[in-house]
């Protein structure tokens, strides 16, 4: 008799045992289950929150002479070791009684780290009611080093020169220039230039404007300068291989008209 009130006593232990260990398991289980969800749920928010809601990158490309830039002016980017990058564009200028036309082609490549030379073309044709068509041709050279700052900011500085050189005669024009670009969180490039056109006497040359990516593929480009002189409003579509960019602008010196471009940008990868 003792030996069954033993047993009795023993299985409702275990059974007592049994029972409290699977509620705690099933607790344990079921507050896992609470954490992970938490967990799942705060991902979420987290990756709601850090997804991208606007712009991303701003597309590169070159300006209308072939050096890295926005539409007129150069940005503080250059050419990676080895790498070429190359434009022709179109642009007509309309004023009072005539045009001007414009067919600059160029490119810069990337000779050392941080360092890329240039060298564009630029025939100029200039047609007058009544009077026919003159034309020009200029040659420039250049060159543009871009440092590297000790900083976490988003900012690029670079400084280079260049020579122009009126082929059908006339004085060369040296342009030394400082260039500073920010990228804003949104992908926004932000651009300043700032030089000095040497011939005889000189002339500063300064310009800002600003890239806006719409998507990774199209970007916007507004730019205000003076030398040239012009308040300036493009697109960029393409792909890092190829590139076409299109141009509207009017100019500030007093000229009367509009200017209308295009053109196509090839780089090598």
């Amino acid at each position: 008799m003792k030996f069954w009130n033993r047993l009795v006593v023993g299985l409702m232990t275990l059974a007592l045992g049994l029972s409290l260990g699977l509620g705690d398991a099933m607790a344990a289980s079921s507050q896992s289950k609470k954490k992970d969800s938490k967990k799942k749920e705060a991902k979420k928010k987290e990756t709601r929150r850090s997804a991208p809601s606007g712009p991303k990158t701003y597309l590169s490309g070159t300006n209308v002479n072939g050096r890295s830039g926005l539409i007129y002016a150069d940005t503080a980017q250059v050419a990676g070791l080895g790498q070429v990058e190359g434009s022709a564009h179109f642009t007509l200028q309309t004023f009072t009684g005539g045009n001007f036309i414009n067919i600059p082609f160029g490119g810069h490549f990337g000779i050392a780290r941080n360092f890329e030379i240039s060298a564009s073309g630029t025939p100029v044709i200039t047609t007058i009611d009544g009077f026919g068509s003159g034309s020009a041709f200029l040659l420039t050279f250049g060159g543009k080093y871009k440092f590297d700052l000790k900083t976490d900011a988003p900012v690029d500085l670079a400084l280079g020169a260049d020579v122009t050189i009126p082929v059908d005669g006339g004085s060369a024009i040296v342009t030394p220039r400082g260039v500073v670009s920010y990228t804003l969180a949104s992908g926004v490039l932000l651009n300043g230039m700032l030089g000095v056109n040497i011939s005889g006497g000189s002339t500063v040359s300064a310009s800002a404007g600003a890239g806006v990516p719409f998507s990774p593929n199209f970007t916007g480009l507004i730019e205000i300068g003076a030398n040239p002189s012009v308040l300036a409003g493009g697109i960029r579509i393409g792909q890092d291989a190829f590139k076409f960019q299109a141009l509207l602008g009017v100019p500030l010196n007093g000229a009367s008209g509009v200017i209308l471009g295009g053109g196509i940008i090839l780089a090598s990868k």
